[in-house]
């Protein structure tokens, strides 16, 4: 009877739950990849997608920037980490004059850590052609940064116009 007490209580004395251990290491998501034309010309629309990775899953916010108006800084999100983003952007001489003409993009997740940034560059193929800019000429212009400033504007648009 004492053998049958010792081994019960041996038993007993094995541990039976388990530790699981959480870091709380929060690492930065994956600098972006872009991917886009490599040759545009001035004026056409391109299309832009990118995607970043966050290790720990978290939604990501996209900060972009484009060579052709350093003053314009676009931030969008917040997305799922790992699903794909397209952008729209239409390329002009406005502040730039020469190529590459590049988009700039870096992830940052919820709690506000940063990717490197990413650099996708696009070369505008008439650009001799161009050498003077009207008030006319720069009306796209306008409503690319007039909607990429206020994109509410664009669902408005579209439910009086569609």
């Amino acid at each position: 009877m004492k053998k049958i007490i010792a081994i019960f209580i041996t038993i007993l004395a094995i541990p039976i739950f388990s530790v699981n251990v959480i870091s709380t290491d929060d690492q930065s998501p994956s600098a972006p990849d872009i991917t886009g034309p490599c040759e545009a010309e001035l004026g056409e629309i391109c299309n832009y997608t990118i995607i970043s990775i966050d290790p720990q899953g978290d939604n990501i916010f996209y900060e972009i920037r484009y060579s052709d108006d350093p003053t314009l800084k676009l931030e969008i999100g917040p997305y799922l980490s790992g699903i794909s983003v397209t952008l729209s952007h239409c390329w002009w001489t406005y502040y730039q004059k020469s190529n590459p003409f590049y988009i700039r993009v870096r992830a940052r997740d919820i709690d506000g850590h940063t990717s490197d940034w990413s650099i996708c560059k696009t070369n505008i193929t008439n650009l001799v052609k161009i050498k003077t800019k009207t008030y006319i000429d720069m009306i796209p212009w306008f409503l690319q940064k007039l909607f990429q400033r206020f994109p509410f504007m664009v669902k408005i648009l579209n439910q009086i116009f569609l």
